[in-house]
């Protein structure tokens, strides 16, 4: 596949999955969705629906018809003027597009080490077990916020200087809030989508 037709494949999928998700923007509203769980499936069957575009409407491929006829004749060969050289704009934009993805993964890629580090400094936070929930409750001194992250060994890290709150709080409280986090952002989804 030439680079042209590759471009002109990927500015027609990038148009409809734009279409796609304006329209899909307005469903919730008209339908009034207010459910959190039915919102977030909403959401992840757009996102199937978008990445499973080019297998309802395939990429144009190059095509090659002609009639080939055979004929000789000779000719004095004389040199060609040298050809200007056209800009490829197409190639350059792919480069572009390629590089600006590769970015983007290496940043989230940074992001995932930094947590990583944000759960190897932390220590566990004192409170009272006695939930079902696998979320570990770890402090952390260079957050100034909570973070929920994990999927297969989910973490609530929190700032250190909440073990007031903490305290004054249940456990069954604080996994409870990463137990809905857990249930509303599935993380090999929000990675498809972060990637996207």
């Amino acid at each position: 596949m030439n680079t042209q037709l590759l471009w002109n494949n990927l500015v027609l999928y990038s148009l409809q999955v734009g279409l796609l998700v304006a329209v899909a923007a307005m469903v919730p509203a008209l339908f009034r969705l207010r459910a959190p769980r039915a919102r977030l499936l909403y959401w992840h069957v757009l996102l199937a629906a978008c990445l499973l575009l080019p297998q309802l409407r395939p990429w144009r491929r190059e095509v090659v018809v002609a009639d080939v006829q055979l004929s000789s004749t000779f000719v004095a060969a004389q040199p060609a003027p040298p050809a200007a050289r056209a800009i490829p704009w197409s190639r350059i934009a792919l480069l572009l597009l390629a590089a600006g993805a590769a970015g983007r993964l290496a940043w989230l890629g940074v992001g995932l080490g930094r947590l990583r580090q944000y759960r190897r400094r932390a220590h566990p936070a004192e409170i009272a077990a006695g939930s079902a929930s696998r979320a570990r409750l770890l402090l952390a001194d260079e957050i100034t916020s909570p973070v929920t992250f994990g999927w297969r060994r989910p973490v609530v890290l929190l700032p250190a200087r909440f073990p007031m709150v903490l305290r004054s709080a249940s456990d069954s409280d604080a996994r409870a809030g990463a137990s809905a986090y857990r249930a509303k952002m599935n993380p090999p989804i929000n990675v498809t989508a972060e990637a996207m």
